[in-house]
């Protein structure tokens, strides 16, 4: 529950232990269901996801599953969507060579360095294009 919204999971595999598939490394496979309700509407959506894992059925349990998924979702969440709004990446153009892992990790060191400084990263990217030697500072060892 959150957001004004309640969300039940429900999560199925199975293990690809005694399938004839060819993939090296392919352990399981499975479908998450989300059933979202709004609280304040009563609309319900279903949406169901696939995924593939490495881990094997021994060493994991379908709550551990579950809490990787949420996990990376938090990661996409709490970096990816930051890095597109704040630094716009997903519109970047840059495509050849090794330009786009390069203009990455300038992105991660901007973001790193903005939120040393204290800064929330939209406000903090202001702040630096309008004051290269506050950035500077920030980058300098003191």
């Amino acid at each position: 529950m959150g957001h004004g919204r309640i969300e039940e999971r429900k999560l199925e595999v199975i293990s690809t232990a005694h399938c004839r598939i060819k993939w090296p490394g392919l352990m399981q496979v499975g479908r998450i269901t989300r059933q979202r309700t709004i609280k304040s509407t009563g609309k319900t959506s279903i949406e169901s996801t696939c995924f593939i894992t490495s881990l094997p059925e021994s060493s994991t349990t379908p709550e551990h599953l579950l809490e990787l998924n949420r996990n990376h979702w938090g990661i996409e969440n709490k970096l990816h969507w930051v890095k597109d709004n704040v630094f716009l990446e997903d519109r970047s153009t840059i495509r050849t060579k090794d330009a786009p892992h390069i203009a990455a990790i300038l992105r991660n060191l901007a973001l790193h360095l903005i939120k040393k400084a204290g800064y929330n990263p939209t406000i903090g990217r202001e702040i630096f294009q309008q004051n290269i030697s506050h950035a500077i500072n920030t980058v300098s060892c003191k």
